[in-house]
């Protein structure tokens, strides 16, 4: 059975969405999930590291 683990990351200005993705794939996060906040300003950001 394959345990799946996310780190949650909120009210991440969407401005700083492709340095702080970048950030989280240079440390070998496994996947990235970036979603749009209803204001459109803000993502919640989901990540699963190995």
């Amino acid at each position: 059975m394959v345990s799946l683990l996310l780190e949650r990351h909120e009210n991440i200005a969407l401005e700083k969405v492709g340095t702080f993705v970048q950030q989280l794939l240079d440390e070998g996060a496994r996947m990235v999930v970036v979603t749009v906040q209803p204001d459109g300003l803000a993502c919640t950001i989901s990540v699963q590291r190995e």
